[in-house]
């Protein structure tokens, strides 16, 4: 029925998919090339709302990098490893982000960079962890869950 409906079926949860289409379809139209991979992977104990922030905010951010850059390309990936759910989003960055201590700064006008303090807030909920790095011109997102 997705199929149909010019929808790709990415994953069992639902909320993920509905995520997942909308932002594809936003790359599509931008000419970023997408390399999305969901494994078998139980997301049932994420709340919609968590979901929806994680993957929107992460999401966002690497349409708006992969954007300006030469490439323009997000490699996503979702699997299962040991006790956890483990999301590598990877996406073309030209420029090296903006970094005091650990953090990265925004460079959104009128933006205070919620989006990463939300996507750390909703990590931390489900006892997790979030690493940001940027290298070799890819900003590289990695999260891991307990499930």
């Amino acid at each position: 029925m997705l199929n149909r409906l010019g929808q790709n079926y990415y994953t069992s949860n639902k909320m993920l998919n509905i995520i997942l289409n909308d932002k594809v379809q936003t790359m599509r139209a931008q000419g970023i090339s997408e390399d999305i991979k969901i494994a078998d992977v139980d997301l049932s104990f994420i709340r919609n709302v968590d979901m929806t922030t994680l993957f929107s905010n992460i999401l966002d951010n690497a349409i708006e990098a992969a954007l300006v850059s030469d490439e323009k390309k997000i490699h996503l990936r979702v699997s299962h490893v040991h006790d956890f759910v483990t999301i590598t989003l990877k996406n073309t960055s030209a420029e090296k982000p903006l970094k005091k201590d650990d953090d990265f700064l925004t460079t959104k006008p009128h933006h205070e960079g919620l989006g990463l303090k939300n996507v750390k807030r909703v990590v931390e909920a489900y006892k997790g962890d979030v690493q940001f790095e940027w290298r070799d011109a890819h900003f590289i997102t990695r999260v891991m869950l307990t499930g």
